[in-house]
């Protein structure tokens, strides 16, 4: 395995259980790191002190183009503690976990960690397993229905009360958002900055890079990246991504979103843990899922997903595509957990 793979390989029987809370937490982390994140920029830093452990956005990779709200990082950083307290909870590692928030720039997480009280009922341990296993399946799905047994099962995936997964697979809504998100690409790829900002984490499929998106992920050849790594500089190529985008949500039989109550730091980061836990239930159900960003980002469009699904007053946070797929499985690079700490 290459090393900008090697955080993926992880060996549970190493967890340090006779060791100190710092070591055990220091352990959890390279589970926490395993969590998806826009463009795979993994914007998360950790500091540790006696037994907590806090976790903050990392500003430097900020993408000023993708997330200029800066709704993306929190959410990434939610998928990550969503990791961290699912390892936890594998390893009997009671926490209490609080968010402080005093402005969008000032906030933070911390889970204090204990050794000595029962674990409480945080009951979704069985999903341990799947945190190695799971990814962002970027490719085509089966046009094969979904059970609505798996469904409810994925439904009822949140964590937190200010948010909602909401799932729909009845044909006509799924025809009428793919539009959507046709017009809000367009919408986006009009904008110079976000190409340039995206063409910069697009990286070739043999990169030893710790981060950004090889171009296997979007099904791409080596050749294909090297020429993408050039077009994606250009207007003229989004209508053909908008088109291909099209066809790829018509083919999934379900897609989804996860809505708030208010648009805030502490939403943003339990729409993360909900979209993490949503991730790891439907790879135990052998489900893929991926995220598809522009019709947030492109707030008009927000608005009339908003609209659409009538909504009535709550906040679309993050779209998504779930289905099954023959294709192999595949990860990412990975940062080693060392260069994330403050």
């Amino acid at each position: 395995m290459k090393d900008n793979y090697s955080s993926w390989d992880i060996n549970e029987n190493e967890f340090p259980k006779n060791e100190s809370i710092k070591e055990q937490i220091v352990f959890l982390l390279r589970y926490g790191i395993l969590a998806p994140s826009t463009h795979n920029t993994q914007p998360w830093k950790f500091k540790i002190q006696n037994d907590a452990l806090y976790i903050y956005p990392d500003w430097n990779l900020r993408l000023a183009y993708a997330d200029p709200d800066d709704h993306n990082i929190y959410i990434s950083l939610g998928c990550c503690i969503e990791n961290i307290l699912c390892a936890a909870s594998y390893f009997q590692l009671p926490y209490s976990l609080s968010i402080h928030s005093k402005s969008k720039n000032d906030s933070y997480v911390k889970i204090i960690f204990t050794k000595n009280k029962n674990n409480d009922d945080r009951n979704f341990a069985y999903l341990f397993p799947f945190i190695t296993k799971r990814y962002s399946n970027k490719l085509s799905y089966l046009q094969k229905p979904i059970e609505e047994t798996a469904l409810k099962e994925l439904a009822n995936a949140q964590t937190e009360n200010d948010v909602k997964i909401v799932l729909i697979d009845r044909h006509h809504l799924v025809y009428t958002i793919s539009q959507l998100h046709r017009k809000a690409m367009l919408t986006i790829g009009k904008n110079k900055g976000f190409r340039e900002e995206l063409t910069s984490w697009v990286r070739t499929n043999n990169t030893t890079s710790s981060d950004g998106m090889p171009g296997f992920v979007m099904g791409f050849s080596p050749l294909q990246v090297s020429i993408g790594k050039v077009v994606l500089r250009y207007q003229f190529i989004f209508p053909i991504l908008a088109k291909k985008d099209i066809s790829l949500i018509q083919k999934s039989p379900a897609v989804g979103v996860i809505v708030s109550k208010n648009e805030s730091v502490v939403s943003w980061i339990n729409t993360g843990r909900a979209y993490e836990r949503l991730a790891l239930t439907a790879t135990s159900l052998g489900i893929n899922i991926t995220i598809m960003a522009a019709m947030i980002q492109d707030k008009d469009s927000q608005a009339e997903l908003a609209q659409i699904l009538q909504l009535h007053g709550l906040n679309p946070q993050l779209f998504f595509r779930l289905g099954y797929s023959t294709n192999n499985s595949y990860h990412t690079p990975r940062r080693d957990l060392k260069i994330n700490f403050v």
